[in-house]
């Protein structure tokens, strides 16, 4: 089973307002298992970025258990992301899934460049997420596994697909149609039910 790690640019995409951290966290890791990707260590294979004093602040008394790579500026943390993540491309033989979580990369050639590196092995796996949808092109989202709008990863919502990016068919993210609408919903319905359960 593929491995699955996550870099998390907490600073440039923070958890919306009144969204609890913890319940940000969970909404990720169940989007990224429906997409397939069911082997995510997240005691050890999910890294943030982000000034951690102010992370401690934001946090109070909420037990945060995962890894925070310490950031102050966009710069420093554009840079710990791209060496992180090709430290773990390079040289990764077995099937490995990378999650990235991160501003608009396209003012950031490096990471530009290391997600062109992945897409030519076949046994990694790119999923992304971008703030807004402005930013996405269906060459972007044809070159990675699956791509959502943060608002939208941190609600467990459904990733992008090529009608949203083309801004018509019943997928378009300013007007959602009755089908799109349906899948959101009832995705809901498994997260609530999951959480009910304990799952």
């Amino acid at each position: 089973m593929a491995e699955t790690i996550l870099f998390w640019d907490f600073s440039g995409c923070p958890v919306p307002e009144g969204l609890p951290v913890n319940n940000a966290v969970s909404n990720i890791e169940y989007s990224i298992r429906v997409t397939g990707c069911r082997n995510l260590m997240m005691s050890r294979s999910f890294f943030v970025y982000c000034d951690a004093f102010k992370m401690c602040d934001v946090l109070g008394n909420i037990y945060f258990p995962f890894p925070m790579r310490h950031a102050g500026t966009k710069e420093e943390r554009r840079k710990k992301v791209f060496v992180d993540f090709m430290g773990k491309a390079i040289g990764h033989r077995q099937p490995l899934n990378l999650v990235v979580i991160m501003e608009d990369i396209s003012e950031h050639p490096e990471i530009l460049h290391a997600l062109e590196f992945c897409k030519g092995r076949k046994n990694i796996n790119i999923l992304l997420s971008q703030p807004r949808l402005d930013l996405i092109s269906k060459e972007l989202l044809s070159s990675v596994g699956a791509l959502w709008l943060w608002n939208s990863l941190c609600l467990a919502e459904c990733p992008l697909t090529a009608e949203d990016i083309e801004g018509k068919g019943e997928g378009h993210i300013k007007g959602e149609g009755r089908r799109r609408q349906r899948q959101r919903q009832r995705q809901r319905r498994r997260i609530l039910g999951a959480q009910l359960r304990g799952v």
